[in-house]
């Protein structure tokens, strides 16, 4: 289970960065339940836990229902017994394995696209600025790199 372990510490490190200051929520994203991981079903309670945090707290009311259909189709799966009968594994996936593999790719994509937005909004609201900037800076560095036009002629500049 190592690597799926690191694919949650990923997982939880995106979280993480995305709520700084909620403090609180980070005790339920941490990476001590990870280092305990021993089976399918502990992986599908993790990814439970961080996939409602995220749906709940960071993803817009529009990309949330994915994230909680997903939510809801691993702990349907992980409430059923495994008595040896056969499996009905979501979306028709081979194996459990591959189930919660895939469940934790999509969180982790849905985190990245979450990460994306906060760009995003960052950079909109620097957007402004840039725009009101942009022509002085660009005007400065180019004389710093080629010399001071103002002065001379388009005559003198095709020279």
């Amino acid at each position: 289970y190592k690597s799926v372990r690191e694919l949650m510490k990923e997982l939880h490190t995106k979280m993480r960065s995305l709520l700084p200051s909620r403090k609180d929520l980070h005790s339920h994203i941490n990476n001590e339940d990870i280092s305990s991981v021993s089976s399918t079903s502990d992986i599908l309670r993790g990814l439970i836990r961080s996939g409602y945090l995220l749906a709940t707290y960071l993803e817009s009311a529009a990309r949330a229902p994915t994230t909680r259909e997903i939510i809801e189709c691993a702990e349907a799966f992980n409430s059923c017994p495994r008595d040896g009968d056969t499996l009905m594994i979501p979306y028709g996936i081979d194996s459990e394995e591959l189930f919660a593999v895939a469940s934790i790719a999509f969180i982790l994509h849905k985190a990245e696209l979450c990460q994306m937005d906060v760009s995003n909004y960052k950079l909109s609201q620097a957007a402004p600025l840039l725009h009101h900037v942009g022509h002085e800076y660009e005007r400065k560095n180019f004389q710093r790199m080629h010399g001071d036009y103002s002065s001379s002629s388009i005559a003198d500049l095709q020279h």
